[in-house]
């Protein structure tokens, strides 16, 4: 009883995420980001479809930075910063676990990215040192 109470109280956001949006992850025991989707297919059918990010961090310009992709302060309206596409951290996760997210409030959607800007993810994913082979498949 207290269950179905729960959730007919309990809103579930239901958010269809394509390549190009972009939420804001703020897991407790991660740092703010903006996650950008590159690629939502379904590899499995009991899994189901699964969003495959990257996110933005600050350029800090210490040499140590995958600056094959650079967003500059105003690319997008949540970008106040030169920031790089840490493509060493890609985040694989089911659709259905980030529609949980969402209706806790861990991720917020943002405005999408253009199609050239993610033409340019996904062209530069290919020149970075910091991306695994395999994964290389999801900016294809």
């Amino acid at each position: 009883m207290l269950l179905s109470k729960l959730q007919s109280t309990i809103k579930i956001v239901r958010l269809q995420m394509q390549p190009g949006d972009t939420f804001l992850y703020s897991h407790p025991k991660m740092k703010k980001h903006l996650m950008i989707v590159v690629c939502a297919r379904i590899d499995n059918p009991v899994i189901g479809e699964i969003l495959h990010c990257v996110y933005l961090t600050t350029l800090y310009n210490t040499g140590k930075e995958d600056t094959v992709c650079i967003f500059q302060k105003g690319d997008h309206p949540f970008i106040t910063h030169d920031s790089y596409v840490e493509y060493s951290q890609l985040l694989h996760i089911r659709s259905e676990y980030l529609q949980r997210e969402l209706a806790i409030g861990f991720a917020v959607p943002k405005e999408p990215i253009s199609a050239t800007q993610l033409l340019a993810i996904k062209t530069a994913a290919g020149n970075s040192d910091a991306i695994h082979p395999r994964e290389l498949t999801y900016f294809q």
